[in-house]
């Protein structure tokens, strides 16, 4: 019976977020790392990523994942050091395969789409104050497989997610040597999601899962070294 209950449904909104905070790594990979002589430029980038997800939570299921997709990035630099305005915009595929006995799978395809402005509080940009805010929505397909006495049945099931988030960073540079830098940062993330109903048309056993939303506020504090040859 207890293979039967829907244990993949259980965490959905933890997955959305992890395949949504693959494309905001790419998002802050092209903004802050890869580096471009124009002021006004276009940065795109292909990616591929793998992880893994273990938990001892009763009823949620560990899993491996792996996704690709594109990132991209418009910026317009002004003649003010750390000074900036852009917008981008992304597509991910990810596919999580679970460790349950009947190895389920789903498929998630989510896209991004956002703004950001960066502001210096002096002209060698040592304190800067960078908003960013995006809208996303996804596409998700479920394959439930479970175990009933020896036999492997199938459940499949679709659903859609949309939501908006906004992120403040502040954050301050300090020029350890000609090719060593130090960013310290501080940082405050809000998320709002909604996942629609799940409702399984094909299958054996089918479930009806309920439409719920997400808030999640995520505060985060660090530094980064940074070297330029």
């Amino acid at each position: 019976i207890d293979e039967m209950m829907g244990h993949q449904y259980a965490n959905i909104q933890q997955r959305v977020q992890a395949t949504g905070n693959i494309l905001d790594k790419e998002f802050n990979y092209l903004k802050t790392k890869w580096q471009t002589a124009s002021k006004d430029s276009n940065k795109i980038k292909t990616f591929g990523t793998r992880g893994e997800y273990k938990t001892d939570t009763a009823g949620v299921i560990d899993y491996r994942n792996n996704a690709y997709g594109v990132a991209y990035v418009h910026e317009d630099e002004t003649v003010k050091l750390g000074e900036g305005t852009g917008w981008y915009t992304g597509i991910v595929h990810n596919t999580f395969r679970f460790k349950d006995i009947g190895r389920s799978k789903e498929e998630q395809l989510q896209g991004k789409l956002g703004i950001f402005k960066s502001i210096p509080f002096d002209h060698n940009n040592s304190l800067n104050w960078t908003i960013s805010g995006d809208i996303f929505a996804g596409y998700n397909k479920m394959n439930r497989r479970f175990l009933v006495v020896d036999e492997i049945f199938n459940a499949k099931g679709r659903y859609h997610t949309y939501g908006i988030s906004l992120k403040n960073e502040l954050s301050s540079t300090f020029r350890l040597s000609e090719s060593f830098s130090l960013k310290p940062y501080v940082s405050a993330g809000l998320e709002y999601g909604r996942v629609s109903k799940v409702r399984e048309k094909s299958g054996e056993i089918k479930l009806e899962v309920k439409s719920n939303d997400y808030f999640s506020i995520k505060p985060e504090i660090g530094a980064e070294l940074d070297y330029k040859a």
